[in-house]
């Protein structure tokens, strides 16, 4: 006879319970339709003009250092991202690189004709592209204004590698000293005279050769040597980097020499 007091095992048996769709944990991300890059261009257009925005405004604050606050120009304050991005960029660890990004918009700046109320074309838009009264910024037309810009940067440029053309260690100099100290014995031993104080001797200005004044200037002045066989060969400019170019060298006759004693 069963005790009253002692409870009944419950059942065994289990069943099972449908977990609601809504609650079910998501073991995959839903797929993003593919889209080409028209498509994703035309989207990020339209999301700046909710921002009231344009691209060019876009690249502006992308690529700004400083700002006005208050009537003082202080750098600009990016966020973590923005920061990480832009120096990807610059550094070259995103592509495409910078360089390849430069060349397709001078390209696409050599197919768009001038406006004809454009007032910042420099004179002879047809060939001169250069303004050297109005800063790139002020140019409408991306082609001058990019042209304008360069010549402004490679101007500064040269100018660095002049400095460093006269540096005494390029070897473009021969310095001595036309004063020297006479002994007082005849007898006496020669002093050695310290290297800058040497005479030049006609070996010292022989020993000079075009070659050797090309080597120098290849070393210490790239972009003006550059612009020079640029500017004196016309293949040489339209040659693709790293392409071997044929200069006629013509050797001037032997005049020089005549009548000297």
């Amino acid at each position: 006879m069963d005790n009253p007091e002692t409870p009944r095992h419950a059942s065994t048996s289990r069943q099972s319970t449908a977990i609601p769709s809504s609650q079910q944990p998501q073991t995959a991300k839903k797929r993003r339709t593919a889209l080409s890059s028209k498509q994703k261009i035309n989207k990020i257009l339209e999301m700046l003009e909710e921002y009231d925005w344009n691209f060019p405004r876009l690249l502006e604050e992308f690529f700004k250092r400083f700002e006005e606050k208050k009537g003082e120009i202080v750098p600009v304050e990016r966020s973590e991202k923005h920061q990480r991005v832009l120096n990807a960029m610059l550094d070259g660890t995103s592509k495409p690189h910078i360089g390849s990004i430069l060349e397709k918009i001078y390209r696409c700046a050599c197919s768009v004709k001038f406006r004809e109320n454009d007032n910042t074309v420099p004179a002879g838009s047809g060939s001169n592209m250069f303004s050297s009264h109005l800063p790139p910024g002020e140019i409408k037309n991306a082609r001058p204004g990019m042209i304008t810009w360069a010549v402004r940067v490679i101007s500064k440029e040269v100018n660095k590698e002049a400095e460093e053309m006269i540096r005494t260690e390029t070897g473009l100099h021969l310095r001595a000293s036309s004063k020297y100290k006479a002994t007082s014995a005849e007898s006496a031993e020669p002093v050695e005279v310290p290297d800058h104080k040497k005479r030049v001797s006609w070996n010292d200005v022989g020993s000079f050769s075009f070659n050797r004044l090309e080597k120098i200037a290849n070393g210490h002045a790239p972009i003006m040597s550059f612009l020079i066989d640029s500017y004196l060969v016309k293949e040489f400019a339209n040659a693709d980097p790293g392409s071997t170019v044929d200069r006629r060298i013509y050797r001037p006759e032997k005049q020089l020499a005549k009548g000297c004693p």
